[in-house]
């Protein structure tokens, strides 16, 4: 005679529900027509997570994107076979700025910039140890600094066409309105002994 099951089945708990929210706001995607778009309240929800579900539903030829406004976050089909990487990074059609290239942002990097000028040395050296004093006193800072520093910032993290590309857009940005130049590899070679990407800020704070 077999042994009697000696457990049982009890009630799932809650571990979970924060994704399975998720999972279910997306379920409408698998008939969702091209061109077409539902809207779903930001509150309560990660607009990280939506996206990663929405690049994993984006299957064969299906794209689903997902696009921030003010007060909900638009899921969207766009036409099938676009790329989503140049969709993102191109998002924002008036501009022709990538999406989130916007002031706020820009303010964080300038902000991040006056901080570094003012600080004392060592403590700029934790976030890139290839900085030197000289380059602090010739208003130099470097790519690899500002992108350490920008790793906690949310509007970094969450920026569809990912961190990295995200910042190398708003330096672009900044160095069109003259507060950053880009430093000519032979000048950092000459100047500080690295090939290093080097910036020089040109503003100092008002």
């Amino acid at each position: 005679m077999e042994e009697e099951n000696k457990f049982e089945y009890v009630e799932r708990s809650q571990a979970g529900n924060f994704y399975r929210k998720h999972v279910d706001i997306m379920a409408p995607v698998s008939s969702q027509p091209v061109d077409r778009s539902f809207a779903v309240p930001k509150e309560g929800l990660s607009f990280s997570l939506l996206k990663e579900l929405a690049d994993s539903l984006s299957v064969g030829k299906r794209r689903i994107v997902v696009i921030e406004h003010e007060a909900a976050y638009e899921i969207q089909r766009i036409p099938d076979n676009y790329n989503l990487r140049l969709f993102y990074r191109y998002l924002n059609e008036n501009s022709m700025k990538p999406f989130g290239a916007n002031s706020d942002t820009m303010e964080n990097i300038k902000r991040i910039a006056f901080d570094y000028l003012k600080s004392d040395v060592d403590k700029n050296l934790n976030y890139d140890k290839n900085l030197s004093l000289l380059m602090q006193q010739n208003n130099v800072i470097s790519y690899a600094y500002l992108q350490r520093r920008i790793a906690s910032l949310a509007a970094f993290r969450r920026a569809p066409e990912g961190s990295s590309m995200h910042l190398k857009n708003i330096l672009g940005e900044l160095e069109k309105t003259g507060f950053i130049v880009k430093l000519t590899k032979a000048t950092t070679d000459r100047s500080y002994g690295t090939s290093a990407k080097l910036y020089q800020i040109m503003e100092t704070e008002s």
